[in-house]
């Protein structure tokens, strides 16, 4: 081969080095000695030189060409390629044939420790001539082996698809079933789309039980708004006309001075009772129809409003000789007071109306809640269940229009309050509880 140096302290290098060698090889210097000597060999001005030759020119600062094959095999090159690994590694790849195989020849040079590294790795790529008879031989086989890897796939993707659906078929079924519209969990796991049915149906039952909810509340509250309209209807047609009829009799009979209604002076305080009742009954309905969007929630005395209402019955308790004895602490609140003072005004009339003559009606105010007790022979036990539906009352001399009880338990709804009237061993108490945390014990009197 021909070996040219075009770099010319590179080529004083290497006649520097071959004649120490030679001089080395003349003298018999085994390797040990050699070692031991003193020699000068600029190693690092080599690496440098093909650092700057790999990385800055195209050339390398050395050209060889083969002169001569001593090889009786003749090779073709196809391809030859250098790459830099790292800082310190430089790789040639050259691709070749003899015409009936193709050889690809590894060749790495890297630097470690002050250590050259040269390593070599000669690989044969067989034609595909020579590999077609033994893939012919083994086709069978591999055949054979393919068809064993399908059905054994099939087999693990058939469970894994078909185990999440039918999981989802029998809980629609259960869901059709039981009309119970709960999501099933953990059906199937992942983002396949399997995973994504699973998540869509469990998203649809949780809008369709957030809807049917809705819908239950929708209803309770037209189920409310239909019995307002009954109440409204019912007094309008029935209940307004007692009093209406009594009020006319009593007008005509002293009017025309008929026997005893020509006592005028008698008989218009009834009449105007007569009227007053119709007020209060047509002031009732007419509120409960637009009370509930139209609440003012503000700070409110409680004890403030319970002075408020009593003073509306002094004349009844000077005629029925009552008393009233209280037990009031300052409760103060956020609530609707308009709404509130109904509720109380009209436990307060209860217990009025229907006490015994001469008794005490005790007052209880703190603030878990309201209670008013009242000695009287008590409410009727087959009654006792339906005092909070409109227009039920006591089959009593006293019996009124039946509205008090439901305007409290429609009014402690809307405010979040809860009512409970009940039989004691000397008359009826009456609770009104401000807060969820009471309980059904009533407050301590």
């Amino acid at each position: 081969m021909e070996i040219e140096i075009s770099d010319s302290q590179l080529l004083e290098m290497y006649h520097d080095t071959r004649n120490k060698l030679l001089k080395a090889y003349e003298d018999d210097i085994d390797s040990e000695d050699f070692s031991m000597k003193n020699y000068d060999f600029n190693f690092g001005y080599i690496e440098q030189l093909l650092k700057k030759a790999f990385i800055e020119n195209d050339e390398l600062p050395i050209r060889i060409e083969n002169l001569k094959f001593n090889d009786s095999n003749e090779f073709t090159q196809i391809s030859e390629k250098y790459s830099i690994v790292g800082e310190d590694t430089v790789v040639c790849q050259w691709d070749g044939s003899d015409g009936s195989n193709y050889y690809t020849s590894y060749m790495a040079c890297s630097m470690k420790n002050g250590m050259t590294l040269i390593t070599f790795l000669p690989v044969m790529t067989p034609r595909m001539s020579e590999i077609r008879p033994v893939v012919i031989q083994s086709l069978p086989m591999i055949i054979v082996v393919t068809i064993l890897i399908i059905l054994l796939a099939t087999q693990v993707f058939a469970r894994k698809i078909i185990s999440p659906i039918q999981k989802l078929a029998y809980h629609a079924d259960y869901v059709k079933k039981t009309g119970i519209l709960e999501k099933e969990r953990e059906i199937a796991s992942g983002e396949d789309e399997i995973a994504l049915l699973s998540q869509s149906l469990n998203s649809l039952y949780e809008q369709l039980n957030h809807n049917y909810e809705e819908l239950e509340k929708s209803n309770l509250l037209l189920q409310e708004q239909n019995q307002r309209q009954e109440v409204f209807l019912r007094a309008s047609s029935h209940q307004l006309k007692t009093p209406v009829a009594a009020a006319m009799l009593l007008v005509d009979g002293m009017i025309q001075k008929i026997g005893k209604y020509s006592d005028s002076e008698t008989y218009l305080p009834k009449l105007k009772e007569q009227l007053k009742s119709m007020q209060k009954m047509i002031e009732d309905i007419l509120y409960l129809s637009h009370c509930e969007g139209n609440m003012k929630m503000e700070p409110i005395q409680v004890e403030d409003i319970l002075t408020a209402c009593q003073t509306n019955y002094l004349i009844q308790l000077e005629e029925k000789n009552l008393t009233i004895e209280q037990e009031v602490t300052a409760v103060s609140m956020k609530t609707d007071g308009e709404l509130l003072y109904k509720i109380i005004d009209n436990l307060i009339s209860n217990a009025v109306k229907y006490a015994d003559c001469g008794t005490k009606i005790r007052i209880t105010l703190n603030k878990s809640g309201l209670c008013i007790h009242n000695r009287c022979e008590g409410i009727l036990l087959e009654l006792l269940p339906h005092i909070f539906e409109p227009f039920v009352s006591s089959e009593t001399k006293e019996k009124g229009h039946g509205l008090g009880l439901y305007v409290v338990h429609y009014y402690s709804k809307l405010l979040g309050y809860q009512v409970e009237v009940k039989n004691v061993s000397d008359g009826v108490e009456a609770y009104i509880y401000f807060g969820e945390s009471s309980t059904s014990h009533g407050v301590q009197v």
